[in-house]
């Protein structure tokens, strides 16, 4: 009766020890390669400002305001593109003298106004002209949940969402979308545009540390 007890010990002993040997061994992460490829989306959406010429080619001061208004209310910055259509039909002269109008004072904000313009429409009105805003927007791919459980991943197995995951987040990070379908040329920086930039930080900068004053000596160039 004994030795029956003593066996029936043994085999529990060796149950449990078997149980948590096998709790030990990990459940490694198996990654099939089968899972759905995902894309970053990219549109491009053209936001119109019509622009009204006094006396057929000088932008008086509300005019400007509008100009400045749609250009705040619109974020214009970084990666948009700018033009002016002004229609094929008109004295050529007159156009160009509206086109640089445009130019000069988009130029007073850091913005370049690219020589040619897109057909978006009917032509504009003589006298005026349409303002068009060229923008890039990215549209991230929608990712499942993290499918692997708590355990450890010892084999330091790609988890099946990585790609997606990477994909999104660089989504979320560039500066321009319109990169992700075609790269910048290579092509030397824009040295106005990056030093105008700067004086004006420099400029902010040394006005708020003076309290508002210029005192000292004025500014040099």
């Amino acid at each position: 009766m004994m030795r029956d007890e003593w066996e029936i010990k043994k085999i529990a002993i060796a149950v449990s020890l078997a149980l948590s040997l096998g709790a030990c061994v990990p459940s490694l992460a198996q990654y099939s390669g089968t899972s759905e490829l995902k894309r970053n989306e990219v549109t491009m959406v053209r936001l119109k400002h019509t622009v009204n010429f006094d006396s057929g080619m000088a932008l008086d001061a509300v005019e400007q305001a509008a100009i400045e208004d749609f250009l705040a209310l619109n974020r214009v910055g970084y990666g948009d593109v700018l033009s002016l259509d002004l229609g094929d039909v008109g004295d050529p002269d007159e156009m160009v003298n509206q086109w640089y109008a445009v130019y000069e004072y988009l130029k007073t904000h850091g913005i370049h106004l690219q020589p040619e313009a897109p057909i978006t429409g009917a032509a504009p009105a003589s006298g005026s002209g349409i303002l068009i805003v060229e923008r890039y927007i990215v549209s991230i791919p929608v990712c499942e949940k993290y499918a692997d459980g708590p355990d450890p991943n010892w084999a330091n197995a790609t988890s099946p969402w990585y790609g997606c995951t990477t994909t999104a987040l660089l989504g979320l990070m560039i500066a321009d979308p319109a990169d992700l379908i075609d790269g910048n040329p290579e092509a030397p920086p824009d040295a106005e545009k990056m030093a105008k930039a700067i004086r004006e930080l420099y400029r902010r900068s040394r006005f708020a540390r003076s309290g508002g004053s210029q005192a000292g000596g004025g500014d040099r160039n």
